[in-house]
């Protein structure tokens, strides 16, 4: 749980991410409490710490997956929209306005795919 919540935070959940960086304080702030909710619904107890010492506003860039982890976890890695518009549902577009765009967009084009696929890895 610790792992996956730590990933998911530097990665720029929006809880914790400031533009193109997230604040290492935010990350402590939700990956702590992430655990402590995600055990507790098994049941359990579990409490990250962290020791040592950060001075100031710690900012890092936002993580973005490599390859190499988009092979390892394919389902921790949202999927680039393709020209086929079902693939926006990914981006959470209900699967009822996509039907209907269907009957007058026959693909997105690639100016299209670009805005989407560039926006998203700045929001996200």
């Amino acid at each position: 749980m610790l792992t996956f919540r730590l990933m998911e935070a530097l990665q720029g959940a929006p809880e914790v991410r400031q533009g193109d960086q997230v604040n290492l304080y935010q990350v402590i702030e939700y990956v702590t409490r992430h655990v402590e909710a995600d055990a507790a619904q098994m049941g359990h107890a579990q409490t990250p710490t962290l020791r040592g010492r950060l001075d100031g506003a710690p900012l890092w860039p936002v993580l973005m997956p490599g390859p190499l982890y988009t092979q390892r976890f394919p389902d921790c890695v949202r999927q680039p929209a393709t020209a086929d518009l079902a693939s926006l549902k990914a981006f959470g577009l209900p699967p009822e306005l996509l039907n209907t765009w269907s009957g007058s967009i026959p693909d997105l084009n690639d100016l299209q795919l670009n805005a989407i696929n560039e926006a998203y890895a700045k929001v996200f």
